[in-house]
This record gives structure tokens, sequence and C-alpha cells, in this order.
């Protein structure tokens, strides 16, 4: 049976695209697509809307089989056209556009649902993130009782809370007015970096790729290239 890929190796953190190709529809989307991102990166790729970066980052979690070319984590195979490893053997943390919370939870519950019931610092690991997002005061509150914000906030300490290999971003700010992106985009990029947790982020907003990213690529014809 394949490994959960979450093993701590020099190679931990690492995403590995080589020549990578999937349709939609007999429209090919990702055309021998490749990128590296090496641990503790982050990584934007910027590009239009439909341009195929959501489904890049459900090639990479898993959520997407791909028809060519192969797809590492942390050194392992994970995709190929004769190989899927499932995603939530992927150890992957996503955050999406919508934030995609559970409304029924509150914010300590949410952060807290990738984290193993069993393992018994499960406590602890919350309550540590609760505190790196300045949410402490606000653990028992559901989603609807938040700012976009602090919404925000709780999507990407659910993320961050089951140490994931690495973290995908789905235009993870674009809900939020100009100066609160602004403000929490660089407060998370803190949390990240101090993480050191390898990140690859689409976004259409060319200011906030260059501001946040080690690297910035532009996505075109199911292809990358260098800004």
């Amino acid at each position: 049976m394949y490994s959960k890929i979450k093993e701590k190796t020099t190679n931990y953190g690492r995403i590995q695209l080589e020549e990578v190709s999937t349709s939609f529809n007999d429209t090919k989307i990702l055309d021998e697509f490749s990128l590296i991102v090496d641990p503790s990166q982050f990584v934007s790729i910027l590009g239009t809307s439909g341009i195929g970066k959501t489904t890049l980052l459900r090639v990479i979690s898993g959520f997407k089989r791909i028809s060519g070319g192969y797809l590492r984590i942390n050194g392992q195979l994970a995709s190929s056209n004769f190989l899927h490893v499932t995603p939530e053997r992927r150890n992957l943390g996503f955050v999406f556009q919508d934030y995609a919370l559970f409304p029924h939870l509150n914010v300590f519950e949410n952060i807290g649902y990738g984290i193993s019931k069993k393992d018994p610092n499960r406590q602890i690991k919350i309550k540590e993130m609760l505190n790196i997002l300045d949410l402490l005061n606000h653990q028992k509150k559901i989603p609807s009782q938040l700012s976009g914000g602090q919404q925000q906030r709780v999507a990407i300490g659910r993320a961050m809370a089951i140490n994931p290999s690495a973290i995908l971003m789905d235009e993870p700010f674009s809900n939020l007015d100009f100066s609160l992106k602004k403000t929490l985009s660089s407060e998370i990029k803190k949390i990240i970096n101090r993480s050191g947790t390898s990140t690859i982020m689409v976004t259409h907003d060319e200011g906030e790729a260059e501001r946040l990213s080690d690297k910035c690529y532009l996505m075109e014809n199911g292809k990358l290239r260098d800004i």
C-alpha cells in the first residue's frame, strides 16, 4: 500500500511537475506542464480566469487525474498515467477562494478538523494555531459571526494545522477589500514564512503575487513562463 506522503526528508515540501498533461471535455488544460517548488518556497501562478489555474491546484492536490507526465511530492511519485495517490494521502493544505469553512462548526472545530482526534496533542496544536492567527477570543464563534478577514484566518489555520507538505491557495484574498487584502496577505505571508511551509498560490493580481512570492510565473496555453 502506498504510504502517506508526509515523511520529513530533505525533499519535504518539494513539489515537482514534469510535463504533466490533463484535459477537460477533450480540451487540454495542462499541456506538458512543468514546475518545481523548492522546500519553504512561496510560488505564485498568475493568469486570467479560465486559463487553468484552479485545475493545476486540483491536479497537485489529487482531485484531478492526469493523462501524462509525473507529479512528485516530497520526492515521491503522486500522479502519473499509471498511479494516482488519493488527496487524503498527499498531506497538502488547501485554502479555497470562498474559504469553504464548515458553517455548523465553530472556529476551534474548523481549525482542528484535519487533526486526528486520536492525536494526544490535538488541543495544543489547535490552541497554538489560534494564538498565531490572533483568534483565541473568537474560537467559539461560527463562521457567520466572523468578518471576511477572520474567516480567511480560519481557512489558513485549518490548512496549516495538519503540518502539511505544502499549502495550495486559490485566489485566497479575492473576496476582501483592497486595504484588508494588503494587510491580511502580509500577515499571512509572515505566518507561512515562520512555519517554513512551501506554498503555491494562484491569482490574477500581479501586485499581490509580486509582493508575497519568492517566484512568480505566468500561465498561458497550458504552460508556464517566467515573469
